[in-house]
């Protein structure tokens, strides 16, 4: 058996969602077990993120050095939009709302350093 391990920080809405992921995955594919650990979030930034991304193969961090340690490890970062971005609702102010939500993410791809070439490691 495979074993994957994880870290998030240890609020419900950053690790119960990693754990029940894990479960269901590990339904489907019976041969990789994913391991959660979790932290406070003063405990991620004590500790660089280097040594996590040796520690851990999946992390759910917000860290301000993202953007930089993903791109010296080239270490893939993914992040998307809410699931009640519909560019396509036929109420406008959904569609003004959805564009907004896209444009900060696309913002925060820049912010990280991210977007200067087509395969950059980022996917949003």
């Amino acid at each position: 058996m495979k074993l994957l391990k994880g870290i998030a920080w240890d609020h419900p809405r950053g690790f119960d969602p990693m754990v029940a992921t894990a479960n269901l995955f590990q339904k489907k594919n019976p041969e990789v077990e994913i391991k959660w650990d979790k932290r406070p979030l003063q405990a991620f930034a004590d500790r660089p993120i280097e040594e996590m991304a040796f520690d851990y193969d999946l992390m759910v961090i917000d860290h301000p050095h993202v953007g930089e340690a993903s791109r010296k490890n080239d270490v893939k970062v993914s992040f998307h939009p809410g699931q009640f971005c519909v560019l396509s609702s036929v109420t406008p102010e959904i569609v003004e709302r959805s564009i907004e939500e896209f444009e900060y993410h696309a913002d925060m791809a820049r912010w990280m350093g991210f977007g200067k070439s087509f395969q950059d490691g980022c996917k949003i």
